[in-house]
């Protein structure tokens, strides 16, 4: 096996140098790959580069590293959207590492045979792994990928191409903005209040002291018709003067 940079704990090493691989019978690179489906239906497998770039497979290695080690096959593409990349991508063959290990392998290729497609993985913005079954008497497959030379396998297991592409975006985050909106919409009525002016000086807060007070109790109210707050009153019936100077009003009266 081939040593090269160092990788991070737990990945394999990879070469420095990426050669191009032109039907190489000893492959360049091997290692483990672990698939699921959606998360489900995790496989591992034994890996190893058949054509292309080993910078590619520790692209791929990285990302996965980001998951738990798992490649995870999230969509499906036709057939043909992957074939018509495979002579500039990179391809690797995955196949099952026991005799045990088949059952599983063959249901991933009985999967992606009758759904005539293939599986997804997004490895950055603009690279993924396309995951298809060996299967030589496909058409499209035959031009594309099995022109490549008699190491590509026949049957029994599943290819890898590496090659630029990426998963559809969802759509759920365009409802965002929509709600940032609304929100934006029912900030000014609810300042419209604080802003208004309260500049005319004590004549135009005078009624409304009395607004204000009116609810407060007022012993009588039939005096307050100068313009005078309840509270002005109360002040004017507690001041001695005034209190006598009622007085002797009522004297003289009498």
């Amino acid at each position: 096996s081939m040593m090269g940079a160092t990788m991070p704990i737990g990945m394999p090493s990879l070469p420095e140098k990426a050669p191009l691989l032109e039907g190489a019978t000893v492959p360049a690179w091997t290692g483990t790959m672990t698939v699921s489906r959606n998360k489900s239906k995790k496989m591992p497998t034994r890996a190893a580069i058949l054509h292309g770039k080993i910078q590619d497979v520790e692209v791929a290695l990285r990302s996965a590293a980001s998951n738990q080690n798992v490649f995870d096959i999230t969509h499906r593409v036709p057939f043909d959207d992957v074939a018509r990349k495979i002579s500039t991508s990179t391809v690797l063959s995955l196949m099952a590492g026991s005799p045990a290990e088949m059952v599983p392998m063959d249901e991933y290729v009985k999967y992606f045979r009758s759904k005539m497609r293939a599986g997804v993985v997004r490895l950055t913005d603009s690279l993924s792994m396309y995951v298809l079954p060996a299967s030589q008497d496909i058409p499209i497959l035959q031009e594309h990928l099995y022109s490549l030379g008699g190491h590509i396998p026949r049957t029994g297991c599943l290819i890898a191409v590496i090659a630029p592409g990426s998963a559809p975006a969802p759509a759920a985050p365009a409802q965002a903005p929509r709600a940032e909106v609304k929100t934006k919409s029912s900030a000014p009525p609810a300042e419209a209040p604080v802003a208004a002016p309260v500049d005319t000086g004590a004549p135009a807060e005078a009624p409304a002291a009395a607004a204000a007070e009116a609810p407060v109790e007022d012993p009588q109210p039939g005096r307050g018709s100068g313009g005078l707050s309840g509270a002005e009153l109360m002040d004017l019936f507690s001041n001695p003067e005034l209190i006598k100077f009622f007085a002797a009003d009522e004297e003289e009266g009498s």
